[in-house]
């Protein structure tokens, strides 16, 4: 059926949109509507006006690519995959047939994404009209040799975004702490964050999560996300020499399960595994396996994290996946299984910033395909894309 496509695409986007919504019964995001008061986020923004305080100031913007209009030009889709052949002077062809009808072509990228020294993304930007090309690369890293299968070419306007707000940020590098502010339009303040970092730990805890207690609260959508674990340093056992043995809870957002997981370290002090018995609610039944596994390079830095846990309580969408990290130990890619394939979120970063100025959200499922030249192309991919731009006071 050729309406099928579109009505999974459609499905999909309401999942991505409401999972943004914070479940109120979840005893790791207290519920602070009594108790949370604008006058501090009020007091921030004043002294950022007054030149008072050294934060950074972000805007938010989104949009989402769900194009069903069968085009009778292929070409006019944002996002056109092709799939890749043995010959990289073919492919590397291929993307700058797609940038010169963009009119996006440069005869070098203006950054590139890498993995393991392999090249997951490019980003070119057109300077006369702030339009933005990514040029997504999609691999198998979970074999011997790393095999490359398709790649994803798109095109976008920021102009066509939407303004879901800002972010403040305020990094307190002595105290081993920082915190997140997260605005709406009308400056009012929805959520704040503090984090707490150890030292040689590639993630952070959240020593604080406020926020106004609204139904449509959108901070789990933007703060911590350069994380993919929202880990809560009240329910985390440290020991002695700051690392985490044990915790108690979930590991993501949400409220899934209340069972405690083991971590596991190496001889070196390295994080190798988290794992656990999962139960749920009194409702779910018998345990299920949770399965968090973690990959060095030979510098000790970190490379890559598995993960399992059971569909049962988190549903299918998301229940496995991997991360793939830089040689700076930043998440640049989480690729995850879902019921129709898999999404792929493409995290992108300004020299050494530790949070991403884009995250590019790629489903695999297009409206539609064809064939020239021996290659496949697929067109009509839903995508979701988030920008953070740095304002000035």
């Amino acid at each position: 059926m050729k309406n099928r496509p579109l009505i999974m695409a459609l499905f999909i986007c309401v999942l991505i949109l409401t999972s943004c919504t914070l479940d109120d019964s979840d005893p790791n995001h207290s519920d602070n509507e009594s108790t949370f008061s604008n006058d501090k986020g009020q007091a921030i923004l004043d002294d950022i006006s007054n030149n008072n305080a050294a934060s950074i100031k972000e805007s938010i913007r989104t949009h989402d690519y769900l194009e069903t209009i069968a085009y009778e030009d292929k070409s006019k889709y944002d996002a056109i995959t092709f799939s890749t052949v043995s010959d990289d002077h073919i492919n590397q062809a291929l993307v700058d047939k797609y940038l010169t009808a963009k009119n996006m072509y440069k005869e070098k990228a203006d950054d590139v994404l890498y993995y393991d020294g392999h090249k997951i993304a490019e980003v070119y930007f057109d300077n006369s009209d702030d339009r933005i090309s990514f040029i997504l690369s999609m691999w198998h890293f979970d074999e011997n040799e790393p095999q490359q299968y398709a790649i994803s070419c798109i095109t976008v306007d920021p102009n066509d975004f939407d303004r879901d707000g800002y972010i403040i940020y305020d990094d307190h590098s002595e105290e081993m702490a920082s915190n997140e502010y997260l605005y709406r339009n009308d400056d009012t303040l929805e959520a704040h964050i503090r984090y707490r970092h150890l030292i040689d730990w590639p993630f952070t805890l959240i020593s604080t999560f406020d926020h106004d207690g609204a139904e449509d609260l959108i901070g789990h959508a933007f703060l911590n996300r350069n994380q993919k674990m929202w880990l809560f340093s009240d329910s985390a056992d440290i020991d002695a020499k700051g690392k985490v043995e044990s915790y108690q809870g979930d590991l993501f957002y949400g409220n899934a399960c209340q069972d405690t997981l083991l971590f596991h370290y190496n001889s070196d002090d390295q994080l190798m595994a988290i794992d656990g018995s999962m139960k749920g609610d009194e409702n779910e039944g018998d345990l299920k396996p949770f399965e968090m596994s973690f990959e060095y390079s030979n510098e000790g830095k970190l490379k890559k994290s598995n993960y399992h846990r059971p569909s049962v309580l988190y549903g299918t969408s998301d229940s496995e996946g991997e991360m793939l990290y830089d040689d700076e130990e930043r998440m640049v890619l989480n690729h995850f299984y879902t019921t129709h394939g898999s999404i792929s979120n493409f995290f992108f970063y300004h020299d050494s910033d530790i949070r991403p100025w884009a995250i590019v959200s790629f489903d695999s499922m297009p409206y539609g395909s064809w064939d020239e030249d021996g290659i496949q192309y697929l067109y009509g991919n839903p995508l979701q894309i988030q920008l953070f731009t740095k304002e000035t006071n």
